[in-house]
């Protein structure tokens, strides 16, 4: 959980990037429409999965603490990346129709 959590805060960190580099770079004040609702969707879809990612994280230490002799037979790997799939599912699927809507 820990490694798909860094991966989404470096994913989540460079969301904006590109535009910040170009405002700084080519001093480019305006963007796009679809830009704006393609970053706009990065933005919130990643900060959606990174909360679930955190309440799966505490879920494994709650797990930890109280169950310690059952913590490897509840938390297995597929365990594991069925809760992680279904916390990008969940990202996606919610703010998807988002842009849409606009």
């Amino acid at each position: 959980l820990l490694c798909m959590l860094s991966v989404n805060d470096l994913m989540l960190c460079t969301t904006a990037l590109p535009k910040i580099l170009s405002l700084f770079w080519f001093n480019d004040r305006e963007i796009n429409f679809n830009a704006c609702l393609t970053q706009m969707f990065f933005i919130h879809s990643l900060s959606t999965i990174e909360s679930g990612f955190l309440l799966a994280m505490a879920f494994d230490r709650y797990v930890a603490i109280c169950n310690p002799l059952k913590h490897s037979t509840i938390l297995t790997h597929g365990v594991i990346m069925a809760l992680s799939s279904a916390i990008v599912l969940r990202g996606i699927i919610l703010l998807t129709p988002h842009p849409f809507l606009l």
